[in-house]
């Protein structure tokens, strides 16, 4: 789903997973159960693990951090999503133009417990600049057990960026609105909020219009129909743009997802 809609819009990408044997390269083509899955070999990596079970996720982004930083390192921002995000990619490249990857930064949804200056909803999604990705993938690849391992991977892995002095910043936009999103559409436009995302948000979260920039990054939990039709809402908008200069907007994402 992640391969057939907004990854083909990053300049590179990567699944990360534990390959299964039912999973084959031939030609540089992904196989599984002998169903070619439209995939290129390159875009598959498996970093290690033993287990590819939620326990497990921390080892499975250190290890990632590891590999990026040894054998391609050539980008200036990395982006952890997890499968049933939605990502726009568009937005997010906006969102970091005038950004430095030189400076030692990550942006994501912020919550703003446990970890010293908060972290990011892994959920969400969060972005790390270069400078970021050096510090963290250095420091693990040299002492692996020298960061937080307790199977959070969010909480973990901003605790690490911490002991190399890596910092969150902002991504709300200029109305303060939220670019990334932990929770379904539905739940940030309904207000349907759980305990821990009141409890632990670092802005009080809003419900409505309000609740989501028209320059939105991501968007979590979302249904496989979900992430076809989220798509094809950009595609159409691209279209548009170059016609008319139609920017996509959160009311418009709201209206064909929620009707």
């Amino acid at each position: 789903m992640v391969h057939d809609t907004w990854a083909r819009r990053c300049t590179n990408y990567k699944f990360i997973l534990k390959i299964p044997p039912n999973l084959v390269v031939k030609n540089n083509q992904v196989y599984y159960n002998d169903i070619d899955v439209g995939i290129q070999s390159e875009n598959i990596l498996d970093p290690g693990i033993f287990n590819d079970t939620y326990r497990k996720l921390t080892d499975k982004v250190y290890k990632t951090l590891v590999y990026l930083v040894e054998k391609d390192n050539n980008y200036d921002w990395y982006l952890k999503a997890d499968d049933d995000t939605y990502i726009f990619v568009d937005n997010l490249r906006k969102f970091l133009n005038d950004k430095n990857s030189s400076e030692p930064v990550t942006y994501g949804f912020d919550l703003n417990r446990i970890v010293e200056k908060g972290y990011h909803s892994g959920g969400a999604g969060y972005i790390m600049s270069k400078e970021a990705l050096t510090r963290i993938g250095t420091r693990l690849s040299k002492n692996y057990k020298s960061c937080p391992n307790r199977g959070f991977e969010d909480v973990d892995v901003a605790a690490c960026f911490r002991l190399v002095k890596v910092y969150p910043q902002s991504s709300r936009d200029y109305l303060g609105k939220e670019r990334f999103h932990p929770l379904p559409i539905r739940n940030h436009y309904y207000g349907w909020f759980p305990k821990w995302f009141i409890k632990f948000s670092a802005q009080a979260p809003a419900k409505g219009l309000k609740c989501c920039s028209d320059e939105s990054i991501s968007f979590h939990y979302m249904k496989p129909s979900d992430l076809y039709r989220l798509d094809a809402l950009v595609e159409r908008y691209e279209k548009i743009k170059s016609k008319c200069n139609q920017e996509l907007r959160f009311i418009d994402i709201a209206h064909e997802l929620l009707g």
